[in-house]
């Protein structure tokens, strides 16, 4: 199965989150808020809450997330200069590099090399991750300054520079150069490294594993920060309510809705609450029998005034009064009646006809007349004329009439009403308690104020009232019809025999005070309501604990779900079949380039989290042990620059080199192979390469010609003590003879004034020896056509036909050499040379004019 493929089939089966935080990492590593966003979103999906708005819905992995676009070009060295507490560099120098072939820079010994080489380590990849810049210990500054450097760089075809801070990691633009040094030698051989180039496909494995490290460790520090800051409850510690025990047993489990309800304590319960602890107070001051009997005492005495006032209401309520203004209305309404009637007796009617004392007269009358058998009284219409029994004359015909009129009125019951009237309001008013205002006043009134005032006053006010109306209802049937009665307030009855009730049951209660067990129940009562009025006080810390607890719950599963042994096994798996393969086989290809087929190493992985470690092992061998003590220090030079090679290249880039001194310790026919193979390799990606090695800056100027790459050389020297001073020119035992020509013939035409004759002495004498140098490279590259050479093993017999030596040349030479021995050798006092700018001028010349005839014998 394919990388790719098979791949997708792991991660199309993890969680969710999991295949979430897999395509944010296709394209690169996750900045801090990313990181915070899929941290919260793994805990969300363990159960922890959901503080965003649009909750986010995951999608599952794609396998064309895996196609993701390749990564811009890999940055390429421009410069490094005005480096700052790096060794004993000397300041604003800048170093520059050829960006499309090999730079060498050449220099002796403690000229400042490595330290531009530590500085390179900082700022691009390195296998020596835990390098350290050092400021000048020979000559330390207080304080030391913070090591820095300015860096000039391509990146996709544009030039930026940067000020980089050596104490921290490079950009990442340049984490596609490698840098290998000594300290890289040996940790390549004898330690196990960290790939860093691995297929992208692959790479994917790398930052799942150390993201989800990463994520684990935030999620520990935040878990500490939230057992930090654990509340106490010390008002908790001890009591056996059931609010103690749900405070002491608080968990993530913790019901909060029952949490709030013990919280909402009802007006009852608090006056339950008051009530118990004037009970335990009475208890425990002896007074509970005396209590008691006060309070029974008082709701009797609170019965008895309900039943009174109950009474009360009933005689001079509303539905009383309003009869008693029925009476009134019935006797007011019976006298009109009478009085109309009397009116009939016409205006002359003496006081008195109508009421009862004539009535007696006029019934005596009456019964005088019919039983002296003179007719029927008063005489019907059209009757004898009768004699009126009290006058004796004859009554006329309008007397008759009157006096029946009069028997008609005596015969209605006008009078009588009116009479039954008032006896009947009479009555009901003798009924209105006169007495019973006074009896609802007694004492236990005083206790109810003392503990309900609104009681009392609602008492206060129904007898204020009933008073009034008791005033306006005896005032006669005028008054009770006329008059404006006070307001009866709502009846007290009911509370007053609730407030009895009350009574009755604190007595009961105060009497179940002397059994043991009934005043431990009240006090267990009490303080149950007691840590319920402290859990309300609460219950904000205990709501926002029981969250944390359940936020810690949800982080512990998340934390056990981001653990990286799975994404490390399928790390190792593929490793072992892509990474490790290509290590193998370029490592092989590698040795046989540099002539150590006899190596016969292996390639063994180690799957760690986040990264694939390698180590080199003898195929033959069960272990890497002894490995550093059997191998000499060209074996081992050799071995580290083929792994180091092997290592870029496995990379999908061709981010360029940098080596310091790889040829240290290797002999001169090794020396050859590794200039062959790194001119091979800047003829893909750029090559730095820093040696005090002239031998092998020869090889690669030969090789880099040969090849036909671009090639820079700088000179690097120490100027006593500041080190790191940068020549662009290339040191001038390294140029040919051409520009060894041009080189002097330039110098000799800027020839400057000096202050003194052994300045002058001096410059003369160094330009006569870089002269006999030249004539020396002369001799090798124009008479013998480089079939032998120096510091080279090898005769070029093929080149013989081009062996170009004549008399002439032979002669031409011989001068030179001469008229440079003069200035080079010591002479005896008094015989040195002389000389004026025009022989050394003429000197040059003849260099020149030995080149011209030499290359003409050629063709």
């Amino acid at each position: 199965m394919a990388l790719r493929d098979d791949l997708f089939d792991w991660l199309s089966g993890r969680p969710a989150w999991q295949q979430h935080l897999a395509r944010a990492l296709v394209r690169g590593w996750l900045d801090t808020p990313q990181r915070d966003q899929i941290l919260r979103l793994v805990v969300r999906e363990h159960g922890g809450p959901d503080d965003s708005a649009a909750p986010l819905v995951f999608q599952p992995f794609r396998i064309e997330d895996l196609s993701a676009p390749p990564g811009p070009a890999p940055a390429r060295l421009l410069a490094i200069g005005d480096l700052v507490g790096v060794g004993a560099v000397a300041a604003a120098q800048q170093l520059t590099f050829e960006p499309n072939g090999m730079t060498v820079v050449y220099g002796p010994n403690a000229a400042g090399k490595s330290s531009y080489v530590r500085a390179l380590k900082r700022a691009c990849r390195t296998v020596d991750k835990d390098s350290v810049i050092l400021a000048n210990i020979f000559s330390p500054a207080i304080p030391a300054p913070r090591p820095s450097a300015t860096i000039r760089m391509l990146v996709d075809g544009e030039e930026e520079q940067l000020v980089l801070d050596l104490t921290s990691p490079g950009p990442s633009e340049l984490a596609t150069i490698s840098v290998f040094d000594a300290r890289c030698a040996e940790l390549y051989v004898l330690r196990r490294t960290t790939v860093e180039y691995v297929p992208s496909v692959l790479a994917l494995l790398e930052r799942l594993a150390t993201t989800q490290d990463d994520l684990r460790r935030a999620l520990e520090a935040e878990m500490a920060t939230i057992e930090g800051r654990t509340p106490r409850f010390p008002e908790f510690a001890a009591g056996s309510s059931a609010v103690h025990q749900i405070v002491r047993s608080i968990s993530a489990e913790t019901d909060l809705d029952e949490v709030a309800r013990l919280c909402q304590i009802s007006e009852p319960e608090r006056r339950r609450r008051e009530e118990l602890r004037v009970l335990l107070a009475s208890a425990a001051a002896g007074q509970s029998k005396a209590d008691a009997a006060g309070a029974r005492a008082a709701a009797q005495q609170a019965a008895v005034l309900a039943q009174r006032l109950e009474r009360l209401y009933e005689l001079l309520g509303d539905a009383s009064v309003l009869k008693l203004r029925g009476l009134a209305q019935e006797v007011a309404e019976t006298a009109v009646a009478a009085r109309l009637s009397r009116e009939e007796f016409g205006s002359g009617a003496p006081p008195g006809v109508g009421s009862g004392p004539w009535r007696v007269m006029w019934d005596a009358a009456r019964s005088f007349v019919q039983s002296a058998g003179y007719g029927p009284f008063p005489p019907p219409p059209g009757s004898a004329a009768v004699a009126c029994p009290l006058c004796l004359q004859e009554i006329s015909l309008d007397a008759a009439e009157r006096l029946r009129h009069f028997q008609a009125h005596v015969e209605s019951e006008v009078e009588s009403q009116v009479e039954s009237a008032v006896a009947a309001l009479a009555g009901a008013t003798a009924m209105l308690p006169t007495t019973l205002i006074a009896d609802c006043q007694p004492p236990v009134l005083e206790s109810i104020r003392a503990v309900e005032a609104g009681l009392a006053a609602t008492v206060d006010g129904a007898v204020n009232a009933a008073r009034e109306r008791l005033a306006a209802l005896t005032a006669g049937a005028e008054a009770i019809l006329h008059a404006e009665l006070a307001e009866m307030p709502p009846d007290p009855c009911p509370r007053l025999r609730a407030w009895s009730d009350a009574q009755a049951r604190r007595a009961g209660e105060l009497e179940a005070l002397a059994d043991a067990a009934g005043e431990q129940r009240r006090r267990t009562e009490l303080l149950e309501l007691e840590a319920r009025e402290l859990l309300a006080v609460r219950q904000i810390e205990i709501a926002a604990w029981v969250r944390d607890l359940q936020l810690l719950r949800a982080m512990k599963s998340a934390f056990s779900a981001l653990h990286t042994s799975a994404v490390t096994r399928k790390q190792r798996e593929l490793t072992s079949q892509v990474v490790t393969e290509t290590l193998r086989e370029n490592l092989r290809r590698e040795l046989g380039a540099l002539h150590f087929e006899h190596l016969d190493m292996d390639v063994v992985s180690h799957g760690q989290v986040g990264s694939t470690q390698v180590e080199l092992r003898p195929r033959s061998a069960p272990d890497a042990s002894g490995l550093g003590d059997v191998l000499s220090e060209g074996e081992k030079r050799a071995l580290s620059i083929a792994f180091f090679l092997a290592e870029v290249g496995a990379a999908e880039h061709g981010g360029g080199i940098v080596l310091d001194d790889p040829v240290s310790s290797t002999d001169q026919e090794r020396q050859r192979y590794i200039a062959d193979r790194l001119c091979q390799e800047a003829g893909r990606r750029q090559v730095i390469v820093f040696t005090h090695d002239i031998a092998f800056v020869l090889s690669l100027q030969k090789r880099a010609e040969e090849y036909k790459i671009p090639l820079a050389m700088h000179g690097m020297w120490r100027d006593r003590l500041v080190a790191g001073r940068v020549d662009e020119q290339a040191p001038f035992e390294t140029l040919k003879f051409n520009r060894r020509v041009g080189q002097l013939r330039d110098e000799v035409q800027n020839w400057p004034s000096f202050s003194s004759f052994d300045a002058q002495w001096n410059a003369v004498c160094n330009l006569y020896r870089r002269m006999r140098m030249t004539w020396e490279r002369g001799v090798e590259e124009l008479l013998f056509a480089e079939v032998v050479q120096r510091f080279s093993p090898e005769v070029k017999t093929q080149s013989l036909g081009s062996v170009n030596i004549t008399d002439e040349l032979v002669e031409m030479v011989s001068e030179g050499m001469t008229r440079c021995s003069t200035f080079v050798h010591d002479q005896p006092p008094g015989q040195q040379p002389t000389y004026t700018r025009a022989d050394l001028e003429q000197d040059v010349e003849k260099l020149v004019a030995f080149g011209t005839v030499a290359r003409s014998r050629s063709r």
